[in-house]
Order: C-alpha cells, then sequence, then structure tokens
C-alpha cells in the first residue's frame, strides 16, 4: 500500500526544527515499507522559490516540496496540497491518508503497522488513535479491531492520528477552510473532517491509546480553540448527538469559571454555533464540487 502525508511549516519562523524531527521519525517508522511507498507532502509557507531550493536539498527522496510566500490558515494550506492529489487519481483503495502536524512524530514501525492495518482489513476505511509527549510503541501482531462510536470521534480524533483510506478521502473532499489555525473560528477543522469521514466510513476504528508523539495540549489553548470545536459539533449535532453539543456547552461554562474563556466569547461561540446547529456541511471546497 501507499502512504500519503499531508503537512505544512512556517520556514520563517523556529519550527523547521521540529519539523526536521517529524521528517526523519517517519522515514524510521517507515523503513520496513517499500521505498516508492512512502510520500511526504510538504507546504513550506513564508517561503521563496529560492528559499525552497536550499531547504530541498536535505530532504529525503520522499519528500515532495511547494511553497507560498506567505502564512495561508492551516485547512488552506493541507487542500492546496490535498487537491493535485485527489485531482491525479492517487488517492484510491490502495493508499492511506494522514495529516501530520510539524511538530508530531511517529514512534519506530507505526506508519508500518497501521498500513498494516488498512492493507488486512479490507473495509477499514478509518483509523485513529491518541498522542502524547510519551507516545508508546503499538503491538501490531494480533490488532483487535472494535467499531468506534462518533462521541469517540468528537472527543479523540485529532488531525495528527487520523489515517484514512485514499478512495474514502479522494471522496469526502477537501477541509472546510473557515476552521483551523489561521481562521477566525482557529481550530476544529480536523474533527469536522474526521466526522465526516465517518459518516460514509464501512468502518472506523479507535485504537485508545497515545501512539503519536505530540506535545501535551496545554491547558491555556482549550479555551482558544474552544469557539471552534463547539461549532463543529453544533453542526454534526444529528449525526454526533445532542449529547456532545450539550457536554461542549458545559466545558464551555466550565472553561469561563476557570477563566481560561472569558464569558463574551463564550457567548459569542455559543451564538456562531447555534447559527450552524444540525445545517447542512457547507463553505468548503467539498461542498462546492
Amino acid at each position: 500500500m501507499k502512504v500519503l502525508l499531508i503537512s505544512t511549516v512556517d520556514a520563517a519562523g523556529s519550527r523547521l526544527t521540529l519539523f526536521d524531527r517529524m521528517v526523519k521519525s517517519i522515514a524510521e517508522s517507515a523503513k520496513t515499507l517499500p521505498d516508492d511507498a512512502l510520500t511526504l507532502c510538504i507546504l513550506f509557507q513564508n517561503c521563496s522559490e529560492d528559499r525552497l531550493t536550499t531547504l530541498r536539498t536535505n530532504l529525503p527522496a520522499f519528500v515532495e516540496c511547494s511553497c507560498v510566500d506567505r502564512f495561508v490558515p492551516l485547512s488552506v494550506a493541507r487542500n492546496m496540497l490535498l487537491s493535485p492529489k485527489r485531482a491525479a487519481g492517487v488517492m484510491d483503495a490502495g493508499a492511506v491518508v494522514a495529516f501530520p502536524d510539524d511538530d508530531a512524530w511517529y514512534p519506530d514501525k507505526f506508519l508500518a503497522g497501521v498500513v498494516g492495518l488498512f492493507r488486512d482489513h479490507a473495509n477499514l476505511d478509518f483509523w485513529f488513535c491518541r498522542y502524547g509527549a510519551k507516545p508508546r510503541s503499538g503491538d501490531w501482531s494480533a490488532p483487535a479491531l472494535t467499531s468506534a462510536s462518533r462521541s469517540a470521534v468528537v472527543r479523540k480524533s485529532s488531525s495528527n492520528t487520523i489515517f484514512v483510506r485514499g478512495s474514502v478521502a479522494a471522496a469526502v473532499g477537501e477541509f472546510d477552510e473557515k476552521l483551523g489555525v489561521g481562521t477566525a473560528l482557529a481550530s476544529a477543522e480536523d474533527v469536522d473532517y474526521a466526522l465526516r469521514i465517518f459518516d460514509v466510513a464501512r468502518l472506523s476504528v479507535l485504537r485508545d491509546e497515545a501512539l503519536v508523539g505530540h506535545r501535551d495540549k496545554p491547558p491555556g489553548l482549550r479555551g482558544k480553540y474552544y469557539p471552534g470545536s463547539l461549532f463543529v459539533v453544533a453542526r454534526h449535532a444529528r449525526r454526533a448527538g445532542l449529547s456532545e453539543f450539550l457536554r461542549k456547552i458545559a466545558i464551555g461554562l466550565y472553561l469561563v469559571v476557570k477563566g481560561e474563556l472569558s464569558l463574551g466569547r463564550y457567548v459569542s461561540a455559543l451564538r456562531t454555533a447555534l447559527s450552524a446547529f444540525d445545517q447542512p456541511i457547507g463553505g468548503h471546497k467539498l461542498a462546492q464540487e
């Protein structure tokens, strides 16, 4: 099977060291796969063509590079890489697609293990796990595949940990460009994408362990990311369950009490979410095709 990884990094910032760690971990994690099985598509932001030429010389052959001379929201950056791959027809049933952040990393044999699951289980369309600063190595010898719930997708999916069969990713489309870092809502493009995948996947599986490396989420980010996550849960309320929407409202109140979210921002987030409550999913490229 083929592996297609989509990521982006700010070439003008301090994240290139983290990106280098990610690339090295990918190479180690996939070293038992065939040489031509792996492609990492990376968009360097705030990067000139001349700088890109220099950066490319230090990267492995499995990395495909492109650049933009400005900052673009995370969802837009992913779509800039994802769209050509969809159009080229390389995202098929024999491919696995994932979206690691530039500061994520994979333990040894992780990618090979996940690819093995998709290869050995023809009805597996969506697999995800948790992440953490101290990821453990997974045991892939006898995987037990248990169907995940929508609630699990809402609470535990992340761009760093979702893996999708290529044909399903191609059919579902792209990320909502109103969501994610760099937009007004600032988050939850990955959960929105994961819920759309879940709705059409034949089999979705959660491995409820931290198997992908990524810094633990600082408590201070919960307030920042809250409006986007509430919006997405409201949008998917009927499919994801009204209980998840009510739970998210309660979480917002808790964050207000803890001082991690202002009351005004909470009220604004609630109004925005109610405007999208259980509405058709639009405003992204999938809906425009």
